[in-house]
């Protein structure tokens, strides 16, 4: 049963996917990028504020992907995610649109980048803990600042 990964065709006799193919004598090893709905990337938003909202906000599609944002409370900062996720309401089929975090500070009315996460968040298994675990990292980042 053939599937494809990065536009090549991969079979094995058990059906199941391969974890990797040899090239050559490199054994290259596959991790699989996950692909998701906005929706289920807003679930993995996992930040409320005390009466049980959300505590981000949709700026809607901006250079194709939707992005959200968190405000620092007691600040002038915010965290921004590009989620990956396209006009189509679904995340990009390949791993060329990472998720990206960085944070912002307003300054003269206007969002200036203060600091970019130092890796992007790959959508292979665990992106979910990955990327909670950055927000977190740049809304203490924030605060001490």
């Amino acid at each position: 049963m053939p599937f494809t990964y990065d536009g090549y065709k991969h079979t094995t006799t058990s059906g199941r996917r391969p974890k990797g193919y040899w090239v050559g004598t490199e054994y290259i090893k596959l991790s699989y990028m996950e692909i998701f709905t906005k929706q289920a990337f807003e679930d993995a938003l996992q930040v409320y504020d005390k009466n049980g909202n959300p505590a981000w906000t949709c700026l809607g599609l901006i250079d194709g992907e939707y992005q959200y944002t968190f405000p620092v409370p007691g600040t002038n900062k915010r965290v921004v995610i590009r989620s990956s996720v396209g006009i189509n309401e679904r995340s990009a089929p390949c791993g060329e649109n990472s998720i990206r975090l960085w944070l912002e500070y307003k300054w003269h009315g206007a969002w200036r980048p203060l600091h970019k996460c130092d890796q992007l968040t790959r959508r292979t298994s665990g992106w979910r803990r990955r990327m909670m675990r950055k927000l977190r990292e740049l809304i203490e980042y924030a605060r001490a600042d």
